[in-house]
């Protein structure tokens, strides 16, 4: 039983790291999609003063 226990613990630790993981990940991807949100209106915004 205590080999399962241990197996059980090892299992549950990594499914814990492959969560932080995921987590990490769609922090950056958040992040990056902010960053080409404000890059985009930065450029629409010298788009339109041309047409004007």
């Amino acid at each position: 039983m205590s080999d399962q226990k241990n197996s059980d613990r090892a299992a549950y630790a990594l499914v814990q790291v492959l969560f932080d993981k995921l987590e990490e990940r769609d922090r950056r991807i958040a992040a990056l999609e902010a960053e080409n949100a404000e890059l985009i209106r930065k450029l629409a915004e010298r788009l339109f003063k041309k047409e004007d």
